[in-house]
């Protein structure tokens, strides 16, 4: 039971390892376009990505995010005053931390409890397997066992022959 908690405890280090890291674009980061970051955001009246939305509120944000560019604003600055606006909802990817790492991290982990699930079931599988026929299991697996099972075959054999 210690390999499987130990399995367990490795593949959520590695897990939060391989999680998707901060966006690229840092908090001092001023070189971010209109519709580089229209990618990033979500219309909040039809709930489809910004850059892809026609609706009044999406123009609205885009009136936003030129006025922004025009200020000179930081990628982190836009970002935070439309979360502010319109709340998380307007973020098109879901956050790395909190209860929205569970989305990153959850598939991971359902594969590595359906790996680790087959494995031991296939482990007990092989540990109850018998062997098939007790006609290849030689009970003492002397020559006159060995001989009596040759004779019985043969016999048997003879039968379909007539």
């Amino acid at each position: 039971m210690s390999r499987l908690l130990t399995a367990v405890l490795v593949a959520l280090a590695l897990a939060a390892a391989l999680a998707p890291g901060a966006p690229a674009a840092n908090g001092s980061d001023r070189s971010w376009t209109v519709p580089s970051i229209s990618q990033e955001l979500m219309c909040p009246v039809c709930k489809t990505r910004l850059d892809m939305s026609e609706s009044a509120a999406a123009d609205q944000i885009r009136a936003f995010l030129m006025k922004a560019k025009a200020e000179n604003l930081t990628h982190d600055q836009v970002i935070d005053r439309l979360v502010a606006s319109y709340g998380p909802s307007v973020l098109a990817e879901t956050p790395k931390h909190g209860f929205g790492l569970l989305a990153w991290v959850a598939p991971a982990l359902v594969l590595l409890g359906g790996a680790l699930a087959a494995a031991l079931v296939a482990r007990r599988w092989a540990a109850k397997r018998q062997p098939q026929d007790p006609l290849f299991t030689l009970a003492d697996g002397s020559p006159d066992e060995r001989a009596r099972l040759e004779r019985r075959l043969d016999a048997e054999l003879a039968h379909f022959e007539d």
